[in-house]
């Protein structure tokens, strides 16, 4: 979702084997290496599991070719990468929305006329992601699967952006919101609804959360779940510079207010259900 603080990208944990008939929890967000960017992927388990393994390779061979063609023409000029290699800055746990990013004492540098003319970025990823989405996709379009693999990719280009890349590689910005998977028919029914652009972001948040658990405690789909007591899991990359994941503090007391909710719902249609009356033959 593209929110008025940032981007936001929300997830279930579900990860079904249909060969095994066997369900397993782990992130379906992930930040490949040290790069300020997030990934959500949905399709496939083998493929998701073979995306996520491939990504990091993928990423550290490019970064490697970069920082030899940046060797050899820093070289030229006198000057060495060692001069202006920064470590990576790791992603931080993002507890509360509000709260302004503090500023930490800056510190004195040399000024630096000259940086390294390579640097790996939120495009570059964007680019490795296209072509490593299309080329595992490939087999398993042949044997018949529609969407094996589809991916929302959030980074900082000046400002945060979010792109979705389907199975063929191909690429769209997102300006509102998107939901990816077997679950997104369901995600659709209550955005169309309840979703405003110029909601907060936390409230924007809580809505998917509140659709993705709704989905799992309906049995809507097999596919969808966080498992019981557990939240979706949340990833902001906020206008202030902010990027990472989101805890949600009041986790228990959240679930608790939307499961009654949900039990409403539920006995509402089948209350109004043995009252609609029969066919006229």
């Amino acid at each position: 979702m593209k929110c008025p603080e940032g981007i936001a990208l929300v997830a279930d944990t579900k990860v079904f084997d249909t060969e095994s008939a066997r369900a397993t929890y782990e992130k379906k967000i992930i930040a490949p290496l040290n790069l300020p960017v997030f990934v959500g992927a949905a399709g496939l388990a083998d493929l998701f599991k073979e995306f996520n393994r491939k990504i990091p390779i993928v990423v550290e061979r490019r970064q490697m070719m970069f920082a030899i063609e940046n060797q050899k023409i820093l070289q030229s000029v006198g000057l060495n990468l060692e001069d202006f290699l920064i470590r990576p800055k790791e992603p931080e746990k993002i507890q509360s929305i509000e709260e302004p990013k503090k500023e930490l004492p800056k510190e004195i540098k040399k000024p630096q006329i000259l940086g390294p003319p390579y640097i790996y970025s939120g495009e570059d990823f964007l680019t490795d992601c296209k072509k490593l989405i299309k080329e595992i996709s490939e087999e398993k379009k042949e044997l018949g699967y529609s969407y094996p693999l589809e991916v929302l990719l959030g980074f900082v280009a000046g400002k945060p952006v979010l792109f979705f890349i389907d199975c063929d590689g191909s690429e769209s910005q997102v300006d509102t919101y998107k939901a990816i998977g077997s679950g997104s028919l369901y995600v659709k029914l209550f955005f169309d609804r309840l979703w405003n652009p110029t909601r907060p972001i936390q409230e924007s948040v809580m809505l998917a959360c509140f659709v993705i658990k709704f989905i799992e405690e309906m049995d809507l789909d097999n596919f969808v779940g966080v498992g019981k007591d557990k939240l979706p899991q949340v990833v902001l990359i906020l206008n202030d510079g902010r990027i990472g994941e989101f805890l949600i503090q009041n986790e228990t007391q959240f679930i608790d207010s939307i499961l009654p909710i949900i039990e409403k719902i539920d006995d509402v249609i089948k209350m109004h259900s043995k009252s609609l009356g029969g066919f006229t033959l």
